[in-house]
């Protein structure tokens, strides 16, 4: 399983002074597989990360095995731990409306 969200959080607070953003791509699986990520992101609240998470049903790491995203919402479970945003777009078009939301 990959563990960038650690990595990238990490980075993220010893960056903070400097004006960076850091988009963390992820997917359902990786989220899945790693749900205590979401309580450290939004517990530091870094204002400089977006986390955004690509569903594809699958668990691509491991050998595409189906995930259970179609039952969990994922962005309920950000919006539990405490993110000040999230949300689920679907498409190019939602995505542009959504954008001011969270950047």
């Amino acid at each position: 399983m990959r563990e960038s969200g650690r990595v990238a959080i990490a980075r993220v607070v010893l960056r903070s002074k400097e004006q960076l953003v850091a988009i963390r791509p992820d997917r359902d699986g990786n989220v899945l597989m790693n749900m205590g990520t979401l309580a450290t992101i939004a517990a530091t609240a870094p204002q400089n990360l977006l986390h955004v998470c690509f569903d594809n049903s699958a668990h691509a790491s491991t050998g595409g095995q189906a995930t259970i995203s179609d039952r969990v919402a994922l962005e309920g479970m950000a919006r539990t731990a405490g993110y000040r945003w999230s949300g689920r777009v679907d498409g190019p078009e939602a995505l542009d409306a959504a954008l001011p939301g969270f950047l």
